[in-house]
């Protein structure tokens, strides 16, 4: 049985809701703060999220799909009925998506949607549209090169949480970043290759930076 995450609103509203419905079989769970309906029905769960829409004044939907847990087809199901709604943001999470699946899942996304891939990749997928995005987050991002990072493009923030960059990279990526009369993003979030010692003369190196501490915390302007 799929579940489906989705905006916590209050008790009386969910009451008022499910009171309209029919559904197949519901089961009300909530963990960490959030809110699950499990469903056994894609319309079951739709037919919430429209009731939802009619009741609740929502700024953004974001969606959450178990790809680890779907079968695939299933997962491509959800997904077209989720673009015909409000997208805002959208989450693939856990099991491996085939290179085939993820560049498929680039062309399909509006360029509007903040994208989190939090499932694995292959290391040798590429895709010219990886950063075409209001956000993005990779869980796996070792198949990035460096010279991915330049493409993007009007972005509000990247994330990515396992890459093969060290120092030298990021300090590579900085000076084109500085360099660069393109509006790139607003933050950019990088985990270094595991094992890497953080050198901030080598982030740095060639580069006019001033930096202030406070409370311990080390900030560095360029």
């Amino acid at each position: 049985m799929e579940k489906f995450p989705i905006l916590k609103v209050p008790d009386v509203v969910f009451r008022e809701v499910i009171s309209i419905m029919t559904p197949i079989e519901i089961y009300l769970k909530e963990i960490d703060g959030d809110m699950y309906l499990n469903y056994v029905s894609i319309e079951e769960v739709f037919s919430i999220y429209s009731s939802l829409s009619r009741i609740f004044s929502c700024p953004a939907y974001d969606w959450f799909l178990l790809f680890g847990e779907l079968k695939l087809d299933k997962f491509w199901e959800y997904t077209e009925r989720i673009l015909t709604t409000e997208l805002h943001g959208f989450v693939v999470d856990g099991g491996s998506i085939s290179n085939e699946s993820l560049a498929e899942l680039m062309e399909k996304m509006p360029e509007k949607a903040n994208i989190i891939i939090d499932s694995d990749i292959s290391l040798d997928y590429s895709n010219p549209k990886a950063f075409n995005f209001r956000s993005v987050e990779y869980k796996e991002a070792r198949w990035l090169k460096i010279e991915n990072l330049f493409s993007i493009r009007n972005s509000y923030m990247i994330k990515l949480k396992r890459t093969n960059f060290d120092c030298s990279d990021v300090n590579q990526f900085i000076h084109y970043w500085s360099g660069s009369d393109k509006d790139m993003m607003e933050e950019i979030r990088i985990t270094l290759k595991e094992g890497t010692q953080i050198d901030t003369q080598e982030i740095t190196k060639d580069l006019i930076v001033i930096h202030t501490e406070e409370n311990r915390d080390i900030e560095y302007f360029m």
